[in-house]
């Protein structure tokens, strides 16, 4: 993308990118990042803003920014944000970027948070959430069924040990499902 948009055109509905909208997938790099324009420099200047969102297997995804010096043109070292299993970046009502990101700590998230933004993941990071979904949901109904037959389902128990193990087979499978 060449042309940097502001958050006043996005708000005007100028930008190809309108309030609401979910920052799209192919902006990953520096080189497709999204241009920003009109970004604040200190307390007087203004300048543009790469925007993106990377992706390394085995870490997950950040935000990243980078900002270009306006006294000199040049671009300044990428701002690059902790690693989530999975991000989307929204704009916001003021036609800026918001993160919206989900970790495994949040398992029996991992349904709602593919149900919104699947179109817009990279599809190892799907995988990802196939899996604690799956996992979260057996793991749920293993500790129901276990409680209901009076068993101790705390961590680290023999039923609960079982239960992780079945969690994990069925995991697995659905990943293997949803490749399909």
């Amino acid at each position: 993308m060449d042309k940097a948009y502001s958050a006043k055109e996005v708000v005007a509905g100028a930008a190809p990118y309108k309030v609401g909208d979910i920052l799209g997938k192919q902006h990953n790099s520096q080189e497709t990042a999204y241009l920003v324009s009109d970004y604040p420099w200190g307390s007087k200047l203004r300048c543009n803003m790469r925007v993106w969102i990377e992706f390394k297997k085995g870490s997950g995804m950040r935000f990243c920014t980078q900002t270009e010096d306006p006294r000199n043109g040049r671009w300044n070292a990428p701002k690059k944000s902790t690693y989530s299993k999975a991000l989307v970046a929204i704009f916001d009502e003021q036609g800026h970027l918001t993160q919206r990101a989900w970790s495994e700590y949040d398992q029996e998230k991992a349904a709602w948070f593919r149900g919104l933004y699947e179109e817009h993941l990279p599809h190892e990071v799907l995988e990802q959430l196939v899996f604690f979904e799956a996992y979260y949901n057996s793991m749920e109904a293993a500790k129901k069924e276990g409680e209901a037959k009076g068993a101790d389902m705390s961590y680290g128990t023999q039923p609960y040990v079982v239960a992780h193990k079945a969690a994990m087979l069925a995991a697995a499978k659905a990943v293997k499902a949803h490749k399909k």
